[in-house]
């Protein structure tokens, strides 16, 4: 996930930096990516497809994702999830 905002961040952002936070509270490791590129407007589908993708991947190891973004102001990125992985998938196999 932490790639894929900074990929978002140097590509279509434009950013010329960002800063990644990490850090574990309790039972819950977070990640934040915050660039200072250009940023999107919500209405933007194109800038926020990678964004859905990791929102899933984040949902899936039972955590959440959030994204920040307003045009002229960058974006930032912010996971949080458990710090021991779940034992069970979050969703049942195909077929199950």
């Amino acid at each position: 996930m932490v790639l894929v905002a900074l990929t978002f961040g140097a590509r279509p952002a434009g950013g010329p930096r960002a800063v990644v936070r990490v850090w574990v509270e309790d039972a819950t490791m977070g990640l934040q990516v915050l660039d200072e590129g250009k940023g999107f407007s919500p209405s933007e589908t194109g800038a926020t497809g990678g964004m859905v993708g990791m929102k899933e991947r984040a949902h899936l190891l039972g955590g959440e994702l959030r994204v920040e973004s307003a045009a002229g102001q960058g974006t930032r990125v912010t996971a949080d999830l458990p710090a021991r992985p779940r034992t069970q998938p979050a969703v049942a196999p195909p077929g199950a």
